[in-house]
């Protein structure tokens, strides 16, 4: 595997294709090329999102880290060059974040985040030595600091040491790829070019190094660069003896989470403040097949015991159904998107698809649920009531995150701890990357857990 003579191996960063002369030239230093390729990205993995326009978070703390306690001079001359902003308040002041009071927030201007929209997207890689070790050292400690608060992360971080990206296959198939000009049987575009070559050095730095990697955690996930790795990247990924790893995943586990939610209200009768009193219920088991009438018990029945997906594809067409157990609809792919994306996290942005239509294939399944489902329905609908957030779908996203979370990076990795004491792994959301050969047994004891843990055995 390959290692810098210096210790600190190149990282790839992407930026506006407009920039691309005068940070070869050196007009900017590699400071601002860091700064802006730190902001870009934010923009280039919303890319034709709204959300890619929004201003992030940086703290004082991470800008003089990553830049120097001079960071503030970084700053100033890519405000004054337009390239960068920062979100002021009605008098024209910087403001704070309103939620992390403690930084600023920060953007390209306008002009930059048109031009990664529309595909002007350009790499480079770093080789200062000098800011590979400043970054290096803020997120060595940064990680440090997350494992003295969460200890169950220290192991799951010297597994993912354990295993390895063999760099040739993956520049095997950059190379193939970009050659073809075609990715997932479409036209390759200059965004997604460079994101699969910023992909392949990521995992060789993350993986092929004596780093310590680099984790972060949100609602209770453990996030890395091999979480959003292109998934054929995955597949070249071994353990350090050269073994596959495979995915052992739990089904429709965003809609099992959701029934937790659904039976715990049902349980204790809440009717209102849902987060703040579900929130409670994170480390606790519940008994899925309990305490729900009605509707709400049918809902938790398909999602454990057939396909959601397909159910509610199904009933956009028809209001009655007869098929064979394990179906599965030809368009289920499609129908995951709309149940997720739009029917769980997107309610208050696409209102207008809550009415159903007078033909049939103008259905969406919002109405599916509605009309078959009323509770859980009225349900999601309270819970975006509640909310005081701008999106105010994120807040079910969030609790049904800190559920999942808990569940696999706590619950699960504690029962697997002797299985795969030693052995490379890696848990990617609602999923536990393995050794092939501890796949079987793994698989008994995740499904066993989840048994202890939801009253229901059969969800891997």
């Amino acid at each position: 595997m390959s290692k810098s003579i210096e210790g600190y191996k190149p990282i790839y960063r992407l930026f506006p294709s407009s920039l691309k002369s005068r940070f070869e030239s050196g007009e900017f230093d590699v400071k601002c090329f860091f700064l802006v390729s730190d902001l870009a990205y934010e923009v280039i993995k919303r890319v034709g999102s709204p959300r890619s326009h929004l201003p992030r978070d940086r703290t004082a703390s991470f800008l003089k880290g990553v830049l120097t306690k001079n960071y503030r001079r970084t700053l100033d001359l890519l405000i004054a060059e337009d390239i960068l902003q920062v979100r002021s308040n009605e008098q024209g002041k910087e403001s704070y974040s309103t939620t992390h009071h403690h930084c600023k927030q920060y953007s390209l201007t306008k002009k930059y985040r048109d031009e990664l929209n529309h595909d002007g997207v350009s790499g480079m890689m770093i080789k200062d030595h000098r800011q590979l070790k400043r970054r290096k050292k803020y997120f060595d400690d940064s990680t440090l600091r997350l494992i003295k608060r969460n200890p169950w992360l220290g192991p799951e971080i010297e597994a993912l040491r354990r295993l390895r990206y063999p760099k040739e296959d993956g520049d095997r198939f950059l190379s193939n790829t970009i050659h073809s000009r075609c990715y997932r049987d479409e036209n390759l575009t200059n965004n997604q070019s460079e994101q699969l070559i910023k992909a392949n050095n990521d995992l060789d730095n993350l993986l092929n190094s004596d780093y310590l990697p680099h984790v972060s955690i949100s609602h209770t996930r453990v996030f890395n660069k091999l979480v959003n790795a292109n998934r054929e990247y995955r597949e070249f990924i071994r353990t350090t003896s050269g073994e596959r790893i495979v995915e052992v995943d739990m089904r429709s586990a965003q809609w099992v989470m959701l029934c937790k939610a659904l039976i715990l209200t049902c349980k204790y009768s809440y009717k209102t403040n849902l987060m703040g009193n579900l929130t409670k219920h994170i480390e606790k088991p519940i008994d899925l097949l309990s305490y729900a009438t009605n509707d709400i018990k049918a809902f938790v029945s398909a999602v454990l015991f057939q396909d959601i997906y397909s159910e509610l594809g199904l009933l956009k067409k028809t209001e009655s159904y007869v098929i064979k157990s394990g179906y599965r609809h030809p368009d289920r792919d499609d129908f995951k998107e709309e149940g997720i994306e739009e029917t769980l996290f997107n309610y208050f942005t696409k209102t207008k698809k809550d009415i159903t239509e007078a033909e049939w294939d103008d259905r969406h399944i919002r109405s599916v649920l509605r009309d078959t489902y009323p509770s859980v329905y009225n349900f999601l609908v309270q819970f975006a009531d509640e909310s005081n957030k701008k999106k105010r779908s994120s807040d079910l996203a969030i609790l049904m995150q800190k559920y999942e979370g808990f569940f696999f990076h706590q619950v699960l990795q504690k029962a697997l701890k002797g299985l795969l004491e030693g052995e490379g792994y890696t848990i990617i959301h609602d999923a536990f990357y393995l050794p092939e050969s501890k796949e079987k047994e793994a698989r008994k004891i995740m499904q066993e857990t989840a048994e202890k843990w939801f009253g229901v055995k059969d969800l891997f």
